[in-house]
Formats: structure tokens, sequence, C-alpha cells
């Protein structure tokens, strides 16, 4: 099982589970982790995109150093 922490908006969401929530709350609660959770993937996306330019631009620079 994920041994991660549960966010805020988990436990928002699970307790409008257990006190039975209407599906307007608990759709919003679903919406705002979906939106949370696609912003976390981009942003990791750049991050990688980011650090694959860096090695690229550390080997270039290298390659002009060395010949």
């Amino acid at each position: 099982m994920n041994d991660e922490p549960i966010s805020q908006l988990d436990r928002q969401i699970q307790e409008l589970i257990n006190n039975k929530a209407d599906a307007k709350d608990l759709k919003i609660a679903l919406l705002e982790q979906y939106k949370q959770g696609h912003k976390d993937g981009r942003d990791q996306a750049y991050k990688i995109i980011g650090l694959f330019f860096m090695c690229i631009i550390a080997v270039v620079t290298l390659l002009n150093i060395l010949f």
C-alpha cells in the first residue's frame, strides 16, 4: 500500500464520504483533487524537461572545452 502522507484534500474528500455529503460537494472536492494532481504532474514534467536541457548544455559546453 502507498505510504505517502494523506493530503488535506484527500482527508476532506474522505470526510465528505463519511458524512454522506451530497453529490455536489463531493463532485467539487474531486474536481479540485483532479486539478491539483494535473498541476503537480505538469510541474514535474517541466522539471524533467529542464533537467534534460541542462544536461544537453553541460555536454555541449564540455565538448567545446575539450575540443
